[in-house]
């Protein structure tokens, strides 16, 4: 018989999804492919107290967490969320089959579903009841958008770059994400860090902003950008460094646009540009090829001087 060792990934994925049907385990966890252990590994799940039959006697093969288990505390990271209706498990399912499978082949490194969302956010960030406003949450935050800009690095050039440009602008169209990201970057002043890659180094961010908030000038060093509004008006400048002989700054306008809901904004390594938010707020979302931090620690990114009005 197979060594029984502790299913940790198994249980951090229902403590999220809320179940896990037969199917989800036999093709993504069931680690030994002899098809002769596969009906005892499943009982077992079962009987070593990790997991319950669904407590709907209707549904067939779907197991959840047994929450009563007090060893299971220590093994879950974060709370748990709560087991799924019967309606829902057939369209779950098929949803995580595919983040599990782009999952299998490196395509993402991090996910989270929509009850884990709700949990999360409720308990962290004091949120009241999401149902109550009628703000609908993504399936999950990392949807098809991050998996595109994720193709489009494969091959980085100009090209790849300019879909990468259009992956974001169309997630800040989308009226879904719009309602979402508007709720919650009220709450968070640092923004929302959607999705940051590890092996590419790029980090996808959306923040908001206040009526005649400024940001002076500066470049991002080695990293470029692409900023999309999602909603609101945000004004950007581009500027080019005329330095004086005696090598003091002197910044002359280049350009300056007004972005709205859906407009985008590339610069890239070393362009230096400022921006200004016109409406009462505004929500961007920020796509950075590394890290700020790292690029302003490294002395590599610069600011200017704000420009007069």
């Amino acid at each position: 018989m197979p060594k029984q060792n502790v299913p940790l990934e198994l249980i951090n994925f229902v403590a999220k999804t809320g179940f896990i049907t037969k199917e989800l385990w036999r093709k993504y966890f069931f680690k030994n492919k002899d098809g002769r252990w596969m009906y005892q590994s499943w009982k077992n799940l079962e009987l070593r107290g990790y997991f319950i039959p669904h407590p709907y006697p209707i549904i067939n093969d779907v197991l959840v967490l047994n929450t009563k288990n007090p060893k299971l505390k220590a093994l879950i990271y974060g709370k748990p969320v709560k087991h799924v209706f019967p309606t829902y498990i057939m369209h779950d399912s098929e949803l995580y089959n595919g983040l599990l499978d782009v999952e299998e082949k490196k395509l993402i490194q991090n996910w989270e579903t929509e009850p884990q969302m709700k949990s999360r956010l409720g308990i962290e960030f004091g949120y009241r009841g999401y149902e109550d406003q009628k703000v609908k949450f993504p399936d999950a935050l990392v949807e098809n958008s991050v998996i595109d800009i994720k193709k489009s690095w494969e091959d980085l050039n100009i090209d790849s770059i300019g879909k990468i440009r259009s992956t974001i602008g169309a997630m800040s169209s989308d009226p879904e994400i719009q309602s979402y990201l508007q709720e919650v970057t009220r709450e968070l002043p640092k923004g929302l860090k959607i999705h940051r890659d590890t092996a590419e180094g790029f980090i996808l961010l959306a923040y908001s902003e206040s009526k005649s908030t400024y940001r002076a000038p500066h470049n991002h060093g080695n990293a470029w950008v692409i900023y999309a509004v999602v909603s609101g008006e945000v004004e950007m400048g581009s500027y080019i460094n005329s330095s004086r002989a005696d090598e003091t700054d002197r910044l002359i306008l280049k350009s300056r646009e007004t972005l709205k809901a859906g407009d985008t904004q590339i610069y890239y390594s070393g362009e230096i540009h400022d921006t200004f938010c016109k409406s009462e707020n505004a929500v961007v979302l920020r796509l950075t090829s590394a890290d700020l931090r790292e690029e302003e620690k490294a002395g590599r990114m610069k600011r200017f001087q704000p420009m007069e009005a």
